[in-house]
């Protein structure tokens, strides 16, 4: 089990053992979006042992989507607000990685060189009605089990998303 930090306190996520595991780099760009969705529901339909006929599944899968694609808009966003980053090779893409564990974990990971946003340390405040604007962090939390953000070093930022496709009871 590794121990992740995140947002809602210490979780456990079962490393891959037997897994399909995408990986893609993606432009930092807003059509990337639908790129992430593709990989989400890719992954979720090679593993094995995942009932997509399963309503309780889809609706997990449905929301690491919305999730996953808020988070992906927020660092596109936030994360390159300047042109000038986008100059270097090194900034030109955001990496994601997704894959099932063999908890039933569906795991999603994004790197990227942008700035870095220390989601640890922050209040998500409840939401009482709709808004414009300053939502994604609430909606991010509501969607998905865990998630969990590291900055080892300067313009090297994690963020892993982590729902639970089989439920605990």
């Amino acid at each position: 089990m590794l121990g992740i930090k995140t947002g809602f306190g210490t979780t456990s996520v079962t490393p891959v053992t037997h897994s399909t595991r995408t990986r893609m780099s993606l432009p930092i760009d807003h059509s990337s979006l639908a790129e992430v969705r593709h990989l989400i529901r890719q992954v979720c339909s090679q593993a094995a042992g995942l009932s997509l006929d399963d309503d309780d599944i889809v609706s997990r899968i449905c929301n690491m989507e919305l999730a996953a694609t808020e988070l992906v808009s927020n660092v596109i966003r936030h994360g390159f607000p300047d042109d000038s980053l986008l100059a270097s090779p090194e900034t030109r893409c955001l990496n994601v990685e997704v894959f099932m564990n063999s908890s039933s974990q569906l795991v999603f990971q994004l790197t990227h060189n942008g700035d870095s946003f220390d989601g640890n340390n922050v209040e998500i405040r409840e939401v009482m009605e709709p808004q414009e604007g300053n939502m994604g962090l609430f909606l991010i939390s509501q969607c998905v089990d865990h998630v969990a953000y590291a900055s080892p070093s300067p313009g090297r930022n994690f963020v892993w998303l982590i729902r639970n496709l089989k439920s605990n009871s």
